[in-house]
């Protein structure tokens, strides 16, 4: 627990009641109370919101590490795809509610792809391996 706490920067958090934290430390703590648990199987829905960028990629970092200690997996939701982009390496990717794509990032992610799931057009922008999504 104590390094779990470390590792999601939560130690000023532990002597405090939980009616008196914000909403994203709430989901902080939520999130350390799961990995505590270490379970093999994570189904996470949104498991980034109201989570500063820092949080989320440690938060994210954290997920990543102990599941790949434990061989488990993680099914999450996500909205963020440029976070998805980082830490994921599989995607089912819904379009229209009744159709979807399932495949690896090469395979799913394009812009044609993404537009046709978020509705809007969406670009890229590539450097080295690594790119990030937006709304155009």
């Amino acid at each position: 627990i104590e390094v779990i706490l470390k590792e999601l920067s939560l130690e000023v958090l532990k002597n405090r009641k939980l009616t008196t934290l914000s909403g994203g430390e709430l989901q902080r703590v939520a999130m350390a109370m799961l990995l505590a648990q270490e379970p093999n199987m994570f189904l996470l829905d949104e498991p980034d919101n109201n989570l500063d960028i820092t949080f989320q990629i440690s938060l994210l970092k954290a997920l990543k590490k102990i599941v790949s200690k434990s061989s488990g997996s993680i099914l999450m939701a996500t909205h963020d795809i440029n976070l998805a982009t980082r830490f994921c390496d599989q995607f089912i990717l819904l379009i229209n509610g009744s159709e979807f794509l399932v495949g690896n990032k090469q395979e799913i992610l394009s812009t044609e792809n993404l537009s046709r799931a978020y509705g809007c057009e969406v670009g890229a922008v590539s450097e080295g391996e690594k790119t990030l999504y937006y709304p155009m």
